[in-house]
């Protein structure tokens, strides 16, 4: 028996108001966090390739977060901020926050795939210290965002890949 919440189950429901604050705001978290994943990802790949120092890095990433309204003065580090603890900016709270509007507007598939994305952060016995570590834990993030993505375009939005007739039909009519 097909989940009633499922893609394949059926016709999609009408947009109303409600759905579509939902659906904006969902795309807002999700556009939040993969932001805030991309900068940790590229304040690590920085440290990394000039050779930063655990303490040097820390201090890039407090700088960062005063920029993008993550709380991290007074820690002595503050990756945890950028990936949990900050209740307003954190990557784990905006995905969790996507996950909300996505149960009241997304089908079944895209609460999975968002579901896998915070899974992802679930797991980590210990959040990372190192910039290696970083750039690991923010490839894993980005790649499980990239899947929400998909099942967005490929699932909910149904888009394939025009043929080549298709791209030639539509280059004709330009």
């Amino acid at each position: 028996m097909k989940d009633p919440r499922s893609l394949s189950s059926g016709r999609d429901k009408p947009l109303t108001d409600s759905r579509a604050y939902n659906l904006i705001w969902m795309g807002r978290w999700l556009e939040r966090a993969e932001n805030m994943a991309r900068t940790l990802d590229a304040a690590a790949l920085a440290a990394m390739q000039t050779g930063l120092k655990r303490k040097a890095f820390n201090a890039t990433l407090k700088t960062i977060g005063a920029a993008w309204g993550v709380s991290a003065e007074g820690q002595a580090n503050a990756i945890p901020a950028f990936i949990k603890d900050d209740p307003a900016s954190s990557i784990y709270r905006s995905l969790a926050r996507a996950r909300d509007n996505a149960n009241e507007v997304g089908p079944l598939e895209l609460i999975r795939a968002i579901n896998a994305s915070l899974g992802e952060l679930e797991l980590i016995k210990a959040l990372p210290e190192t910039p290696g570590e970083v750039h690991r834990l923010m490839t894993n993030v980005l790649t499980g965002l990239q899947g929400v993505y998909k099942v967005i375009e490929d699932r909910w939005f149904h888009r394939e890949a025009l043929s080549e007739e298709e791209i030639y039909r539509q280059f004709v009519n330009q």
